[in-house]
């Protein structure tokens, strides 16, 4: 969606598709851009980085009504997340 920013599309889709599942695919790591995330909807936040590994977890978690967010970005300290569901760690 031209002109929109990730966090903007993932609500405009959570509002027009309320049974919609967003995962964010990104190589920011910011804490704050995580909680901005989740927050807009997205049921995922994945690091291009380590996506080959967790990209297939993230599905399964959001499909499940999960959040996941890379292990990578949680495991350095880098994200610290309010949810309305459980945090997958797989």
């Amino acid at each position: 969606m031209p002109g929109l920013s990730v966090l903007e599309v993932a609500q405009v889709l959570r509002r027009e598709l309320p049974e919609s599942k967003v995962i964010i695919c990104t190589v920011h790591q910011s804490p704050r851009l995580i909680e901005e995330a989740i927050a807009s909807g997205a049921r995922g936040f994945v690091w291009k980085q380590s996506a080959h590994e967790d990209l297939a977890p993230a599905i399964r978690a959001a499909l499940a009504g999960e959040t996941f967010v890379s292990p990578s970005l949680r495991s350095e300290g880098k994200a610290e997340t309010r949810h309305d569901g459980p945090t997958n760690d797989a």
